[in-house]
């Protein structure tokens, strides 16, 4: 629920290697040096995966905290029009398939909802 800290996935690897071993052995699956690896992984172990990540370092509440301050950002711009809200659904879809492909999504998003706030408005006196 709260993560194992910054930089500490090697020790949730190591924590839950066992258990999911076990699991996969017993569901058929094919050892290999990889997975043998994980057994005793290295300081620096690092994954391709947002949710693994940061879920890991910083915690579940963190990630949720994380959601709901761009939920908050959107809303507070009043960012909710028709387009928004399909990019927001296409950024879910994304983030669910695959986020790697994904990782500059939600900073784009974000972006987007303010630029198109701000579109009639003179740069000058919005800043």
């Amino acid at each position: 629920m709260f993560g194992w800290g910054a930089g500490n996935i090697s020790n949730a690897v190591r924590t839950g290697y066992a258990g999911a071993r076990q699991w996969y052995d017993a569901h058929g699956g094919a050892p290999n040096t990889e997975i043998d690896g994980l057994a005793n992984p290295p300081a620096d172990t690092f994954t391709m995966s947002i949710y693994a990540s940061f879920i890991t370092e910083f915690g579940l509440f963190c990630f949720l905290a994380f959601l709901l301050l761009v939920l908050a950002h959107v809303a507070v711009h009043h960012g909710w029009s028709r387009r928004n809200i399909c990019w927001f659904i296409l950024l879910a879809y994304l983030y669910i398939q695959f986020e790697s492909y994904a990782f500059y999504a939600i900073p784009l998003f974000i972006w987007a909802v303010c630029t198109i706030m701000n579109r009639g408005k003179n740069n000058i006196n919005s800043l």
